[in-house]
């Protein structure tokens, strides 16, 4: 995965116990991390909103181009995100985050780009649906 396009993937052995901040990240050598992905689980070790809080907060911590979090969730979680995007410093016109949400009915995704570099308030982070070509 990711070799076709010059990629390596990190860790390159699967730790299955923990990892270092997150899941993986998709490597560019010469540039650095393209793609960070953390994924959290509610039937895994840190189950409920505390899990997800959680997991998340490692995955806004990396600098990466696209930062995914893929997470189960049966409830209301995109007021979560948006209080923990609120009054970092550390955004970048250049990254966006993919949300992709299971719950035991639907699937669900959307995005968010940082409007400017540096901090945003509340009403700046703004979701937008994810579409996929059919």
């Amino acid at each position: 995965m990711g070799q076709e396009f010059n990629l390596s993937i990190h860790p390159k052995e699967a730790p299955y116990k923990s990892e270092y901040l997150v899941d993986f990240i998709f490597w560019d050598d010469g540039y650095g991390p393209r793609l960070a992905c953390e994924c959290q689980w509610l039937h895994w070790r840190n189950s409920g909103i505390g899990g997800i809080k959680w997991a998340f907060d490692k995955l806004r911590g990396v600098k990466s181009d696209l930062k995914v979090f893929i997470f189960d969730a049966d409830f209301e979680v995109e007021s979560i995100f948006r209080s923990f995007l609120v009054d970092i410093a550390l955004h970048y016109t250049t990254e966006q985050y993919m949300f992709i949400q299971f719950d035991q009915s639907k699937t669900k995704a959307v995005t968010w780009k940082p409007l400017r570099n540096g901090v945003h308030q509340l009403e700046d982070i703004v979701f937008k649906p994810h579409k996929t070509d059919e």
